[in-house]
């Protein structure tokens, strides 16, 4: 069983033009961060997990333009990282009138997450 406990610190800031999200813990780090993309790979056993979420993720993230990195941190646990374009004012007045949801709609909906 994994152990329980610890700490998960996310940053965000914007760099040139994009959004930078990290997500770091202090665990024991990540067995092979370079394949934690890979469709299928899991070091769970058997039955506890297809190892499809992080393949997701990173196939969702690419759909945006971004980027998705994992590396071990020297002093211990793992960051991962994720770079998506910033939107530009331009875009923003575009992408907010396509948007054809009433608020209260996306105020439920966000609610309910």
């Amino acid at each position: 069983m994994a152990e329980t406990g610890g700490a998960l610190k996310v940053i965000t800031r914007l760099k040139n033009e994009l959004v930078v999200i990290e997500f770091s813990d202090e665990g024991p780090g990540i067995q092979n961060p370079e394949r934690v993309f890979d469709p299928f790979y899991t070091t769970r056993p058997v039955g506890q997990g297809a190892g499809l979420g992080l393949s997701v993720c990173y196939g969702i993230i690419q759909e945006h333009k971004g980027k998705i990195v994992c590396q071990n941190r020297p002093e211990g646990g793992a960051t991962f990282r994720v770079e998506l374009p910033a939107l530009t004012d331009r875009a923003a007045s575009h992408s907010r009138s396509e948007t054809s949801f009433p608020s209260s709609t996306v105020a439920s909906t966000a609610a309910t997450r």
